[in-house]
Formats: structure tokens, C-alpha cells, sequence
């Protein structure tokens, strides 16, 4: 099950994964509340979030390409809304670019079912308001998962854990 919420990057998925039945693409974007929001559209495509890109952060780091945004209204819903037929989910990846906590916390139900999650954390707020490494880590455990594999970056890493 994939979602993406902009049209173009929808319409993409859409066509790259039309003759495979397994495959579902929704056009939302994830969140812990069903509705709508802003969504920041940067100049680097797949660096665009429900979260808007903090200026100081990465002008700093010479990525002016994710600071520079525009804005669009995009629909937002829960993922337990879209696995709730679903016995077991064996593999889930979140990679929300600074958005992956509130896709966590609307996908309890979803995560009690899921064996094991990879995640991608910043280690600082390269968007506004985001929840960092530490604290994401600290949540999925809590979840009752471990962490059992890390590949860092400078700036971010992949999380990956295993339900315990």
C-alpha cells in the first residue's frame, strides 16, 4: 500500500505499478488526523512534507533546494484507517521527511500487526516542529520494538526494528 499525496508523484506511482494487482497507491498524505493541511512542496521533489522545511537548518547545510517551498492543501488520514483488513503486515517503511512520528501515532492499530519497520529519522529539525532520532527511537520501542540495524548518514539514518 503506497501514498503519496501530489498529483505528479501520485500519477508516477500510479503508472509504474498499474499491472500489479498487490499494489495499492493512495493520493493523501499520512498523519495522525483525518482531514486536510498544508503541504510543502521544495524544490527537491522527494524532500516535500506535511512539515514546513526549516530555513536555518539547511541553508546551513547548503540545501537551499529543500528550504525554497511552495504550498498546496493535500488531503491527510490515519494509517489504521487503510490496514484494518490486514492480518499481518511484514514489512513497513516510513520515510515522511519529518512526519514519520505522527504517521506512527495513527498507526497504533496498524503497528501491533506490523514485524518489523524501517524508518528514516533526521538527527535534527531539517523541518519545523519535527520529532528527531532520539525521540522517534524512544517511541517505537515503547511500541514494543527493537532496534536491531542503523545506516547512518550525516545528517539522518535509517531506523530498522523488529517487533520483540
Amino acid at each position: 500500500i503506497l501514498f503519496e499525496p501530489i498529483e505528479g508523484p501520485y500519477n508516477d506511482l500510479v503508472n509504474k505499478f498499474s499491472t500489479n494487482e498487490n499494489i495499492t497507491v493512495h493520493k493523501l498524505a499520512l498523519s495522525d488526523v483525518k482531514g486536510e493541511a498544508t503541504f510543502y512542496n521544495t524544490k527537491k521533489r522527494n524532500c516535500s512534507s506535511l512539515r514546513e522545511p526549516n530555513g536555518e537548518v539547511l541553508l546551513a547545510r547548503n540545501r537551499a533546494d529543500i528550504a525554497e517551498y511552495t504550498t498546496t492543501t493535500v488531503e491527510t488520514d490515519l494509517l489504521d484507517n487503510y490496514t484494518k483488513d490486514i492480518d499481518v503486515i511484514h514489512f513497513l517503511k516510513l520515510d515522511t521527511q519529518g512526519s514519520e512520528y505522527e504517521v506512527l501515532k495513527g498507526g497504533i492499530e496498524t503497528l501491533t500487526k506490523t514485524k518489523e519497520l524501517k524508518v528514516e529519522v533526521e538527527f535534527d529539525q531539517w523541518y519545523k516542529g519535527q520529532k528527531i532520532a532520539p525521540e522517534v527511537d524512544k517511541y517505537i520501542k515503547s511500541l514494543g520494538f527493537e532496534r536491531y540495524k542503523t545506516n547512518n548518514n550525516k545528517h539522518h539514518a535509517d531506523y530498522y526494528y523488529r517487533k520483540i
